[in-house]
């Protein structure tokens, strides 16, 4: 048995108080997340708590790491509880219950510094909040389960811990959609709606200025497939119905030339005056090139 599990209670209790100090008063301060997303603006006011929301996405890989991995190996100790694997698993339920609680909190606090769509947030927000009440949960049950040498809490622990590393995957999974986009697992199979493995040709945009020629019904049919394809596969992770960066929305064509918080973005009649086009033609490198994080249309 493990050093910190002979302090059961210490270490449970103060499980406990960090995620009800941590995270109900988010709870009970909001109604919604949606009201979560419009206060941002006031959490923006103090910059601590952006600098450790942006914690949330190193943090978070903890206990996804450790709860998964704490499954697995509770399934090699099926026959024989008490098996030598039962130290590293106890340390990894104590780590990933512990890490689980700090990123639910992390968040929490992130959640209200972002741009982000309510209906996504709210499912990554809660099974997020579940898995550490479920990672606190597994932890005081096995130390129960060690201590009273009960076949039924074993059993108890082993649902419980299963049932964790299930909703630690849902809770990563939406996350991931909130960062990547909701199809960042289908735009890769071939046989998906989504994928778009074709690469943007070059565009001189500045040709087009002085371009009076009209296109014919089958051309603008074509033309605005290949728009949507390219909207579609590079903008919509951050500017779609799911993810709302800078209150511009990509997905829809009223959106796009209603523009975002710095006003329109796409001029009809004037491309190299559009600050879209302006923006996805700007270096690499440049802090307001699109699409960001080295990716380049090409």
């Amino acid at each position: 048995m493990l050093p910190f599990f002979s302090h059961k209670k210490k270490f449970v209790t103060a499980l406990m108080l960090i995620f009800f100090i941590g995270v109900c008063p988010f709870l009970f301060s909001q109604d919604n997340p949606e009201q979560l997303i419009k206060n941002s603006e006031q959490a923006n006011s103090f910059w601590l708590w952006n600098f450790l929301g942006h914690l949330h996405p190193l943090a978070v890989h903890f206990p996804v790491s450790l709860l998964l991995f704490a499954s697995i190996l509770e399934l090699f100790t099926l026959k024989n509880f008490n098996s030598k694997l039962r130290p590293g698993i106890n340390l990894l339920v104590f780590a990933g219950a512990l890490s689980a609680i700090i990123s639910a909190i992390l968040g929490l606090l992130q959640s209200r510094t972002g741009d982000y769509g309510k209906n996504i947030l709210a499912i990554h927000q809660w099974t997020g909040i579940g898995t550490a009440l479920l990672g606190a949960s597994s932890l005081f049950i096995l130390s129960r389960a060690q201590k009273i040498k009960s076949g039924n809490l074993v059993k108890t622990y082993r649902a419980v811990i299963f049932f964790t590393a299930i909703a630690v995957s849902v809770a990563g999974h939406f996350g991931a959609s909130l960062t990547h986009g909701s199809d960042y697992l289908t735009e890769t199979l071939p046989w998906s709606k989504d994928y778009n493995p074709a690469p943007v040709t070059n565009i001189d945009f500045a040709s087009f200025k002085n371009d009076s020629a009209k296109l014919s019904k089958n051309e603008e049919l074509e033309l605005n497939i290949q728009v949507r394809a390219i909207l579609a596969h590079n903008c919509y992770k951050c500017h779609g119905s799911e993810k709302v960066k800078g209150e511009l929305r990509l997905d829809r064509k009223d959106m796009i030339f209603k523009g975002g918080e710095h006003g329109v973005v796409v001029i009809p009649g004037d491309v190299t005056g559009s600050e879209m086009v302006k923006r996805i033609t700007l270096p690499i490198g440049h802090k307001k090139a699109m699409p960001s994080k080295e990716k380049r249309l090409s």
